[in-house]
């Protein structure tokens, strides 16, 4: 029982199949082929994964061929392929198969800004993550990324870590008043929105590190009931969500 090639194939090495017209004559067979797979985690350990696309495929002179599987989620997995015909099962597996992310497709918000007085840095940093069209965060190729700075995780090899592509993107903050357009809300931004000198004037922006962007000095110079930060990078924009500026001490 043998996987070969992509799309993947399963092969039977020396597996009878009953049939008519004599032995060793094989006329037809209901065996199936059915594939699942398992995530490999850090540690070592395997964790179920889901895995798409036409699952179970029959046995077509020796060989079932699986031509749509599909991994939505970075990391590495071993594909298992098992079959049982008349109480008789067989199982191999494909170790070692890496999803890497897709192509930047939008940001989220991970952490929003907290209400803030005039001129003083917004009370939490603003965090953003890049994401792709299936939710997986550009980090580092595959998921796999060092557990710190000098450090591995313990029980997996040494690898080449390296970045996906798109991690690094900048990712630009422009404090807009909450129902103002684009255009509206920048026109003022160094006047009656002015920032905190400390934290810039105008747009911020930060650069992502393993797909991560974080605005540490974000402030409002001039109190309204309802501010929102327009957060961009590539041709995707998002909000957060409102936050209030209070007047500064006289």
């Amino acid at each position: 029982f043998v996987i070969t090639g992509t799309p993947a194939t399963v092969r039977f090495i020396s597996v009878q199949t009953n049939g008519f017209g004599g032995a060793g004559t094989r006329i037809f067979s209901t065996r199936k082929a059915i594939a699942t797979a398992k995530r490999v985690l850090p540690d070592g350990s395997l964790q179920d994964a889901e895995l798409h696309g036409t699952t179970t495929e029959s046995f077509v002179n020796g060989f079932a061929v699986f031509s749509d599987l599909t991994l939505y989620n970075v990391g590495t997995f071993n594909l298992i392929f098992t079959s049982t015909e008349y109480g008789v099962s067989i199982r191999d597996e494909f170790r070692g198969t890496k999803v890497r992310a897709n192509a930047f497709q939008t940001l989220s918000v991970l952490r929003h800004p907290g209400n803030a007085t005039a001129a003083v840095s917004l009370s939490s940093q603003v965090q953003v993550e890049l994401l792709d069209a299936y939710s997986n965060r550009l980090t580092c190729e595959y998921g796999e990324c060092p557990s710190s700075l000098f450090g591995y995780p313990s029980s997996v090899e040494r690898r080449g870590w390296s970045l996906a592509p798109q991690s690094d993107l900048v990712v630009t903050a422009r404090v807009q008043a909450l129902g103002a357009s684009a255009e509206e809300g920048a026109s003022d931004t160094c006047t009656a929105r002015s920032a905190d000198p400390d934290c810039g004037c105008g747009d911020h922006v930060a650069f992502s590190s393993r797909g991560m962007g974080v605005f540490e000095c974000i402030s409002v110079g001039a109190a309204a009931p309802a501010y929102v930060l327009s957060l961009s990078a590539g041709a995707s924009v998002v909000h957060t969500h409102p936050f209030t500026i209070k007047p500064g001490k006289l």
